[in-house]
């Protein structure tokens, strides 16, 4: 998921075309580290409108942070909305994981500096 400076959440994988979030059917490996690619450039979407893409413009200018998410099953039964506020986010995940707090194998997160 992406979360932008406004603090709305983008949820990019699954989707709408990439409804597999199993990581065993996504990306690919390389010297042991499997690349999954999430966002797209404009070009790339144009080429392939399935392929999620973002053009910065100045309103988006800033830092926005990328989350991954591993866990031991699929996390949701339906798949989140395409975008979304933290909050809704955040209680979705609370609810899910209530009791099953091991069911979260790890979380990797990065900021990312989108300039136009």
């Amino acid at each position: 998921m992406v979360i932008d400076k406004s603090g709305v959440v983008f949820n990019v994988l699954p989707n709408i075309d990439r409804k597999t979030g199993s990581l065993n059917e996504l990306g690919t490996v390389e010297s042991g580290f499997r690349q999954v690619r999430v966002l797209f450039s404009i070009v790339e979407f144009m080429e392939d409108n399935t392929r999620p893409a973002f053009q910065i413009t100045e309103e988006d200018f800033g830092k926005s942070q990328i989350i991954a998410i591993l866990s031991k099953n699929q996390l949701f039964d339906t798949r989140r909305p395409g975008d979304e506020s933290v909050a809704s986010l955040a209680k979705a995940l609370s609810e899910r994981l209530q009791g099953q707090e091991d069911e979260i194998i790890g979380v990797a997160t990065r900021i990312i500096d989108a300039r136009p």
